[in-house]
Parts: structure tokens; sequence; C-alpha cells
């Protein structure tokens, strides 16, 4: 009977150590750039004096500054990750989007942002430092995690 209970015992403090059993909340400061489209017009005069005209689109990265949230329970979670990053067409709801493929060890929180069909950016969260790192299609951010403070409410007169 003591090692079933000893048992048991090291199974619910392992799962409280990944934070399987509560919900996990999460405020990011982020930096980084987001792919942003670009339209422009070209114009180009012949050797034989015609003009011609032409339309290029491409993209370029825009450096940005914003601030990422995360909310992880059990193998559930979401983030709200900055509109510069999100494409046109896209999933998700007011903003936050379904965690894929998610892993909560001791060390590190990871796994994939639904964002669009084709863009599932990848992301990590060292649980020990509070680093995060999302990589995807659309932007790269960096940037520094940690559990949201409640703010005091000023009075505005």
């Amino acid at each position: 009977m003591f090692k079933a209970a000893l048992t048991l015992v090291m199974i619910s403090s392992s799962a409280d150590a990944q934070g399987m059993r509560g919900r996990i909340d999460l405020e990011c400061d982020v930096s980084g750039s987001a792919m942003q489209g670009t339209v422009g017009t070209v114009t180009n005069r012949g050797e034989d004096g015609q003009t011609e005209y032409g339309t290029v689109m491409g993209q370029m990265p825009v450096a940005l500054q914003d601030q990422v949230l995360l909310w992880v329970e059990g193998d559930d979670g979401r983030m709200h990750v900055p509109k510069a990053i999100v494409p046109r067409l896209h999933g998700g709801d007011n903003g936050w989007f379904k965690l894929k493929k998610l892993s909560v060890t001791d060390d590190e929180i990871s796994g994939k942002v639904a964002i669009s069909a084709v863009n599932n950016p990848k992301f990590s969260i060292d649980r020990y430092t509070g680093k995060f790192r999302l990589s995807g299609k659309t932007g790269v951010l960096f940037g520094t995690c940690g559990i949201p403070q409640p703010r005091p409410v000023e009075r505005k007169f």
C-alpha cells in the first residue's frame, strides 16, 4: 500500500512540474520583423523612345515591437499574435489562434500556431529564462515572457 501511494505522489508532482494540471497564462514583450506586402509601379523608357509601365508586387521585412499573449491548459492552448504577422486570409478567433503539436515540459513550452492552412509558425518558450521565439512565413519574433502582472487602474481626473 505504501508503494502505491508513493507512485501516485510522484506522478502528481511530475504533472505539476510540467504545467499539465493548471492553466499557464503568459505575456511576452517581443520585437522582430514581419513580412509585409508591397506594390510598386515601374516605368521604363526603351531605346526607341517608347515608355513601358509595369506593376511589381513583393514582400519586404518591416521591424516591429509588440506583445504576444498565450495560455496553455493541459494539451490545449491559444496564442494572440501581433496583427502585423497575420496574413489577410487567416483563421483564429478575435486574434487568438489554436496551438498545434503543443509540448509542455519542465524546460520548455513549444508548438505551432495555427494562423492559416499554410501558415503555422513554430514557437518556443524557455521556462527558466522566459526567452520567446516565433518564426514562420510572415515573420520572426524574439522576446521575453512572464506571468502577467495586474496593472493599477489610474484615474483620468
